[in-house]
């Protein structure tokens, strides 16, 4: 397989799963740009989400600028995508403000 090969990964939030198709070489942001093709119905800029590598406390946001080889994101790997809340608009300081975001909050089926 080489880096520029497809791989498909998923995006779980809260009760949903995004199978995405990307190349290793895509950045987070790319990849946020397909989440939003995927919202169709309730369209989010790729602004408005973060996505992580992990559900854990001490998690991360992955930045847009990092591919899903910089982060060892192979086929069938698992992301973990939340939103902006509602009402907080992209703003001065705010992007790192942890409650302008919503928790990681997965719900596995039974």
């Amino acid at each position: 397989m080489t880096s520029s090969a497809s791989i498909y990964v998923r995006c779980k939030r809260k009760n949903q799963t995004f199978f995405i198709q990307a190349n290793k070489t895509d950045t987070m942001f790319q990849l946020k740009e397909e989440i939003c093709t995927a919202l169709c119905e309730n369209p989010v800029s790729p602004r408005n989400m973060r996505i992580y590598l992990s559900a854990s406390e001490d998690r991360k946001p992955i930045p847009d600028a990092a591919t899903l080889s910089d982060h060892d994101v192979t086929n069938d790997t698992i992301l973990y995508l939340v939103l902006r809340r509602s009402g907080t608009e992209r703003g001065n300081e705010d992007e790192f403000e942890e409650s302008c975001w919503e928790d990681i909050d997965i719900v596995e089926d039974s």
